[in-house]
């Protein structure tokens, strides 16, 4: 506030998620290939004090393909579609591409 007083702000937040081995194909099964499709939603109570653009609401989707070419290494792509809402509902949205490879030691 602007006394200097924390005060926490009320959220929602959740996400729900599924993830698919593709074993229908012989050579899928031997890659390990999986996708995984996601969606979450975010949504802070916010209160007056706070300026117009502070966050208030997110809505994301995400789709991925990974498969593991050999036992200690993973590399895939994934898609994500983003929206954003401020207090004062001014909204946008983005979209991404990432390409991620893992390899643990």
């Amino acid at each position: 506030t602007t006394n200097g007083e924390l005060k926490a702000l009320p959220a929602l937040g959740w996400f729900v998620a599924y993830e698919h081995a593709w074993k229908e194909w012989k050579t899928s099964l031997a890659m390990k290939l999986r996708s995984t499709i996601q969606w979450s939603f975010v949504d802070v109570h916010n209160f007056d004090f706070q300026p117009p653009d502070a966050y208030n609401k997110t809505n994301r989707f995400a789709a991925n393909l990974v498969f593991s070419p050999s036992e200690r290494v993973d590399i895939g792509v994934e898609y994500i579609y983003g929206t954003r809402e401020n207090r004062d509902g001014q909204k946008g949205s983005a979209n991404q591409v990432q390409l991620v490879m893992l390899i643990p030691f």
